[in-house]
């Protein structure tokens, strides 16, 4: 291959103009006229800015200028007022074609430059301008010690935006993005005059801002249970396989972020989006979904989910209007974005809230429940002041009522079918926002080279035809850049995307229509590579840098030929399918007759042996045009006189390419639309220069795999070429030179990835996979038994693990976000290929010799990527880099100084090691190091130990035995140890083993237990220790520790709630008290209770899911060989299992599933329920639901339609916090008033009954208003 350089611009244009009548004047957004001419004027140190008769508002960006100036320049710029002599004067604009927001600048006098500006938003913009075509580091704030003159050209600008809004909008609810991180962009939408920040704050998978009323909002939906980052760098991605979160903003950072922006005149909106992409905070409050007993978890990766919000339960939709109330608190700005996309009405069809609400309203789609939330919400916002806004599919999916919408006055974002939603919009009297799908999407991947990392796209939303998108002239409100993070994981790579095709969309929406100019704006792009480097933006080069190295196949010269089959990139029938010249005797003559098939055209065919007929015709090389470099010839190997025609037989797909023999056409570019890396060779776009936006492509069956003509190379990569050579052209580099494993030798082999650092591989000699530990004295000594040098430079190596004998084996088949497990072997080891990357000066150890081993969460060692079977190796940052050190195997015989015996230990420690040292060895507790020497045997020593203190431990539990707390108290030997019980919240001390007060001197390691009392139910707060002897009337957490469909049946038995089928929970941590076992002593046997339910697991039936019922069958519980699990078998000989959706079932053959027992740290919970009664007590409503020890709660009564509140009891304790059960009783009358809700908070007032604010005692609420209502105040609306 060569390398070819594509000069995009040259440096030189960036100068001004060497007898030119134009300076370049680099300002983006382009202004709306501005006229240059020769000659500038150089500012002075201490220049002055006069204003005359301007408001506070204008002074004050007049100081800004001057102090961010100074900042960047050194200089002592001030403000006066009503100096003639100033250099730089501000006054009121009077023109008439002037917009509110618009400004001039004239310097072309070339001794002052005058501003003038209606408010204080025109001239932010003028000086913003100021700064943009001075020297780049006064609008990035950067002092610059190698700038000394600031000079400004002589111009006249007059200018004003195109349209009032001009936004970017960032989604920080798939990958989370700082605060700090979050204003470098508003800086950048700063520099280029934008004016309004979408900030999506919630989605699927993660909920991001605090809302005080909902704190599982933030405690549950910010922690999604895994998430796929990409890595920029080795363009891979990566599943970290580890919770993502807690992340999100807390209302103060929200303030902070608001009040940046503010001083640069950017607006925001917050979108939160529903009532789809709602599953975090369905996950965080169940109870407001159309299922509320089901499990609903946080997605990982993108998608459209159909657990939607239940729009039909008044509940839910006062918590939407609770939440945007509190958004409408800490964001001051007009509009609310509630989302409104891509929400399925499936769960709305089976629910039957949703069902009677349909009826009730007379609909005819589903979808038409959408439309009328979002009239709910919008008649809410309104009320506050405020404005709704709604993506597109509120007046363009199928069904939607749009007169409801319309009546809204909502804001509409145009994302799919955009110019149809525009017109849509444009037709209903709503204002609308231009965001296309593709172009202004900018999180796409924004080419196929090398160097782009995974992403959405296919590759063609690059930053020329991002602006020049045409905005339809329906649209009248704005345009806006969209980034969506399902592919973006950190902040390199955002800015990366983003830049530079921000700013085409920042000139759209400033700039007029025919004003726009590509050529000159890609001369400001580059010049603005100055500005971006300033603060260390990263930003893509396509396009925007002075030019790119693309790597091109060999041309043929006189002296050499080269020769290449060109592969389809397709991944489907199409594979491995190359380009034929068809010869008279072709066989694909008559198989694709029908396809035009023809002595002469191009075709792609299976890849032919050497011995076959048709072997040369698959061979071809590129010939350069002479007089125009970039532009080549395609010749056949057989028919070496000639070259490909340029020009199809027609333009489409049944276009074909036929082959002049005895012609050479120079008219074929390559990799214009699509470059890049595949199978270690380059693929490329393939066009002529007699075509426009069309190129060759490999066709599908229908077309008889012809290469044909088509729009888009990326699409299926059908157009998308591997240029695979007849044999490597290419010198190869010396390998690169490491110290490499020795026979014979024992290594430590550690992790060098930041994060990973201190584990390194280890085999237990009981898992049936390679691990990886942190523990120094896990079994992590590794022998190697073979090895060999290849040609490459790269090493074949086997490992034995020295304490277990086993061998690294083979990996097993790619598995979906864990990679390839790596089998360990008694008898047979697998090559492991030794790699060295000299920049982080450490190895990869593959397995056959590509997939990289790494560690995972599990503890266990995977081979390659989680990602993809086959498209790249594990990046770096899945720990995928190693490094090893000769090292040997020590035995640390540990005994006190009374020659008790503390235990034997293995280590491994580097070879040169000679002295075992205190940090080598065992701690233990209450115990100090003494000495350490060698005994009589090699790699043996004795490590002596004396007793420092004695350890007194309380044990704090339940009267189940779930665990409170657990206190050590290091008492130094010979000391008194005094009882002291601790106060646990919401548990009251019975008794303790000792009593308090009680002192003794310990003489050896001693537990108390302490036992207390509650009325709380028992949840699980985290894992206590593994139980293998079982205990009567114990709680317990019991582990399905099935490894079935790689561990994915896995999970802690449940109770779901509602249905009461026991089903499973993927994590213990936080579980509510569905969650909590009791085992009832029943003979030999236990009986399984859920006490919070009281209800047991009865006996199983095969394949059956299990109902919780009020009795339950005696099971056996019998110790696995494993030591650490029970074989859990019924009376009727079913063994406890489970199948793939978590349901415990049963099975009559083999053992079961592994069942673990745990113990549990206890985490309280209260039960509130409320009980609508009417006047004469007859039952209107019940409703419980379990809550967190603490949480924070308002009471929400429900709305019963025709009732009255008459009276609420039972509340009087509800103080805004659930610490106790609360039985609520809410007394209605039948007397409708329109009462919509009614919330309580604390009040020093603690009359019973109703009052008004004025104290009079009322018989009931019956108008709108503030009551006091035994002690609470009432909203009633």
């Amino acid at each position: 291959m060569q390398s070819k350089l594509i000069r995009l611009l040259l440096l030189a244009l960036l100068l001004p103009l060497q007898g030119a009548a134009q300076t370049f004047v680099n300002l983006t957004p382009r202004p709306k006229t501005m006229t240059v001419v020769s000659g500038s004027i150089v500012l002075p140190t201490d220049f002055k800015i006069s204003s005359v008769r301007l408001d506070d508002e204008m002074k004050a960006e007049i100081n800004r200028f001057a102090a961010d100036f100074n900042a960047a320049t050194g200089y002592t710029v001030s403000a006066v007022e009503n100096d003639a002599e100033a250099l730089m004067k501000v006054t009121l604009a009077t023109r008439n074609d002037l917009r509110e927001d618009g400004y001039t600048i004239s310097s072309t006098d070339g001794v002052s430059i005058q501003i003038t500006a209606k408010t204080a938003l025109g001239l932010y913009y003028a000086f913003q301008s100021v700064k943009k075509i001075l020297p780049a580091n006064v609008m990035a704030g950067v002092r610059d010690e190698a700038i000394t003159t600031y000079s400004f050209p002589k111009l006249f600008i007059l200018d004003e935006p195109r349209y009032d809004y001009r936004g970017f909008m960032l989604d920080v609810s798939r990958h989370f993005f700082t605060v700090e991180e979050v204003k470098r962009m508003i800086d950048v939408m700063a520099y280029y005059k934008m004016n309004r920040f979408h900030w999506h704050l919630s989605d699927d998978q993660g909920w991001r801002v605090e809302i005080k009323k909902y704190p599982r909002l933030t405690t549950v939906g910010s922690i999604a249970p895994n998430s796929r980052f990409t890595d920029m760098y080795t363009c891979s991605q990566y599943w970290i396989n580890k919770p993502y979160g807690p992340y999100f903003y807390t209302q103060e950072e929200i303030k902070d972020v608001v009040a940046y922006a503010k001083k640069q005149h950017i607006e925001i909106v917050p979108e939160i989006d529903m009532p789809g992409h709602f599953v975090a905070a369905m996950a965080a409050y169940p109870e407001y979904s159309c299922s509320p007993n089901a499990t609903h978890t946080i997605w990982s990766d993108g998608g459209i989910s159909s657990d939607v919000m239940n729009v039909a339960n008044p509940e839910a939709v006062q918590f939407a209007k609770d939440i945007l109330a509190e958004l409408i608190e800490i964001f001051p700005y007009e509009v609310i974005h509630i989302g409104g996309d891509e929400c399925p009405t499936t769960a709305w069809e089976g629910n039957a809230l949703c069902q009677a609400k349909y009826a009730e309203l007379g609909l005819t789609n589903y979808r038409q429940l959408q439309s009328h939330f979002i009239k709910e919400m919008a008649d809410f916002v309104q009320s506050k002041g405020r404005k709704l806004a709604v993506w597109n599919e509120a007046i363009t999916a199928g069904n939607a009522d749009t007169e409801t919408v319309k009546s809204t006055d909502a804001l509409v974002y145009c994302w799919t079918g955009p110019e149809a939603a525009a017109a849509k919009a444009q037709q209903l009297g709503l204002k609308n926002i231009y965001t296309p799908w593709g172009p202004y999407y900018i999180n796409r991947k924004q080419g196929n080279s090398a160097q782009d990392p995974p992403g959405a796209g296919d590759g063609t939303d690059n930053v020329k035809k991002t602006y020049n998108q045409t905005v339809p002239a329906a649209t009248d409100y704005g345009v806006q850049a969209t980034f969506w993070c399902e592919h973006v994981s950190d902040r390199d790579y955002m800015e990366w995307l983003a830049l530079p095709r921000l700013l085409a969309v920042a000139e759209a929406g400033w700039t007029p229509a025919e004003r726009k100019n590509w050529a000159d704006f890609q001369l400001r792009m580059t010049a603005d590579t100055v500005l971006l480097n300033y603060n260390d933006y990263k930003y893509c080069k396509y396009l925007m840098t002075e030019e790119e190295t693309m790597v091109m196949p060999h041309v043929n010269t006189a002296e050499d030929k080269y020769y290449y089959r060109i592969v389809s990139g397709c991944t489907d029938g199409r594979s491995g399918r190359c380009w034929e010249l068809l010869s008279a005797t072709s066989p694909l003559l008559t198989t694709y007759s029908a396809n035009d098939a023809r002595e002469g055209r191009v075709w792609t065919n299976a890849q032919a042996a050497e011995s076959d007929e048709n072997y040369d015709y698959q061979w071809w090389s590129l010939e350069e045009d002479p007089a125009n470099p970039g532009k080549y010839a395609l010749v056949c190997k057989a028919v070496p006189e000639g070259s490909v025609n340029p020009s199809p037989t027609a333009n489409g797909t049944g276009g074909r390419w036929s082959y002049d023999n005895t012609g050479k056409h120079y008219n074929f570019i390559l990799g214009s639309n699509g470059y890049g890396t595949v199978n270690e060779n380059y693929y490329y776009s393939i066009t002529s220069d007699a075509l426009t936006n069309l190129y060759a492509n490999s066709s599908q069956n229908g077309q008889g795999y012809a290469v044909n003509v088509y729009g888009n190379p990326a699409d299926g990569r059908g157009g998308l070429w591997e240029f695979s050579p007849k044999e490597n052209y290419d010198p190869v580099a010396p390998p690169v030179e490491f110290v490499k494993m020795e026979v014979g030798k024992t290594y430590l082999i550690t992790n060098n990835v930041e994060g990973y650092e201190a584990t390194a591989l280890a085999d237990d000699g009981t898992q049936r996979y390679l691990q990886h530990s942190t523990d120094p004295f896990a079994n992590n000594a590794w022998t190697v038994t073979e090895a060999a040098d290849n040609e490459d430079g790269t090493q074949n190596v086997k490992l034995k693990n020295v304490a277990t004998n086993r061998f690294i084996g083979t990996a097993l088949t790619y598995t979906s976000r864990i990679g390839r497990r790596v089998q360990m072997n008694a008898s047979t080891a697998a090559a492991l290929t030794l790699t060295y990357n000299p920049a982080e000066e450490c190895y990869r150890f593959k397995q056959s010799g590509t997939y990289s081993l790494s560690p995972t969460t599990d503890g266990t060692i995977v081979a390659g990527s989680n990602v993809t079977a086959d498209d790249y190796d594990a990046p770096r940052l899945q720990g995928a880099e190693w490094n090893f050190r000769e090292a040997r195997v020590v035995t640390l015989v540990c005994m006190d100084n009374e020659n008790n015996e503390l235990g034997t230990f293995t280590r491994t420690v580097p070879a040169d090691v000679t002295e075992i040292t205190e940090e080598l060895c065992p701690t233990f507790k209450n115990m100090s190091f003494i000495s350490s020497e060698e005994m009589g045997e090699e790699n043996q020593y004795l490590i002596v130990y004396t007793r420092s203190s004695y350890n007194v431990m309380l044990r704090c539990v339940d009267e189940r035995g779930a665990i409170l707390a657990e206190i050590d108290n290091a008492v130094p030997v010979g000391e008194r140890f005094t009882m002291y019980t601790p106060e646990i919240p919401h548990y009251t001390k019975e008794s303790a083993e000792m009593a308090d007060g009680v002192s003794y001197t310990p003489s050896s390691d001693f537990e108390f237990y302490v036992y207390y009392a509650t009325n709380a139910y028992t949840g699980i707060k985290k894992l206590g220790r593994l139980v293998t002897k079982l205990n009567d009337e114990r709680s317990y957490a019991l582990y399905d520790a099935s490894t079935a469909d790689n561990g994915s049946r896995a999970g802690f038995r449940r109770i779901v709630p509602g249905t009461y089928n026991i089903n499973r929970l993927t994590s213990a941590e936080n579980a509510d008290p569905g969650a909590v076992w009791m085992l009832e002593k029943s003979g030999d046997k236990y009986k399984v209770k859920n006490e919070y339910y009281g209800l047991y697991v009865p006996a199983l039936a095969r394949s059956a899911a299990t109902t919780a019922s009020a009795t339950g069958d005696a099971f056996n519980f019998s110790l696995n060989s494993d030591g650490e699990s029970f074989k859990v078998t019924g009376t009727n000989g079913m063994f406890w299992d489970g199948v793939a959706n978590g349901d415990l079932v049963g099975w009559n053959s083999g053992n079961g599933h592994p069942i673990k027992v745990y113990e549990i740290w206890a985490s309280p919970f209260f039960k509130l329920q409320i009980r609508c009664i009417d006047q004469d007590g007859n039952v209107l409503r019940t409703s419980e639901k379990l809550f967190p020890a603490g949480e924070a709660y308002s009471l929400i009564t429900p709305v019963i339609e025709d009732y009255d509140i008459l009276d609420i009891s039972g509340a009087e304790n509800l103080d805004g916090f659930i610490n106790d059960n609360y039985e609520v009783v809410i007394t209605y009358i039948n007397e409708s008033s329109g009462i919509g809700e009614v919330t309580t908070n604390p009040d020093e007032s603690k009359k019973s009954g109703i009052y008004d604010l004025m104290g009079r005692r009322l018989s009931r609420i019956t108008t709108p208003g503030l009551y006091i209502v035994n002690g609470k105040k009432v909203l009633k609306k």
